[in-house]
């Protein structure tokens, strides 16, 4: 700090902006999301920090890099342990493993903030009734259907309805 000024802060602005145009030219690279994501941080904007920091979980996980994931979960987990969002990136990774125990108790998680947040739009999300089919299904010994329905969610044909879903749910969480 010099004169008052925090120069390293007024410099964070354009880092950021540097960073973003790399991540832009290279949007599967999880190390550059994850230095935008520190940068964010840095620059006290967590909202927008989480969702950087869930876009390099996604793409550690297609790159295979499952310790780079599991590092990013735990920023996450620091920084937003009470956030929607760090919720649904933690059952996406879960629902990609196959870890079916632990997806269950996401499902659950999910749909009671669906419920709370008593939201129209939310309540016709695609992924919230494959959700709730799913949690029928299962309650009913139905676990290879539930786990199909799971899935499901990350198909192509849900991408607008996952964006809306995260938008609505995980991303305006405060």
């Amino acid at each position: 700090v010099l004169g008052g000024v925090d120069h390293q802060h007024l410099a964070l602005p354009g880092a950021i902006a540097q960073m973003r145009s790399q991540v832009a030219a290279a949007p599967s690279n999880h190390f550059l999301q994850i230095r935008l994501g520190d940068l964010l941080m840095a620059n006290r904007e967590i909202e927008k920090a989480v969702v950087v920091y869930g876009s390099a979980a996604r793409c550690a996980r297609k790159a295979e890099d499952k310790e780079h994931e599991a590092a990013v979960f735990d920023t996450l987990s620091k920084i937003a342990p009470d956030s929607v969002a760090v919720l649904f990136y933690r059952f996406e990774s879960a629902v990609f493993y196959k870890d079916w125990r632990t997806v269950n108790g996401y499902v659950d998680k999910i749909l009671r903030l669906v419920i709370e947040r008593n939201d129209k739009r939310l309540r016709d999300n695609a992924i919230v009734r494959l959700l709730s089919e799913a949690a029928i299904f299962g309650k009913y010994g139905m676990q290879s259907k539930a786990r199909e329905h799971l899935m499901n969610i990350f198909q192509s044909e849900h991408t607008e309805a996952l964006r809306e879903l995260e938008e609505a749910l995980a991303l305006r969480n405060k």
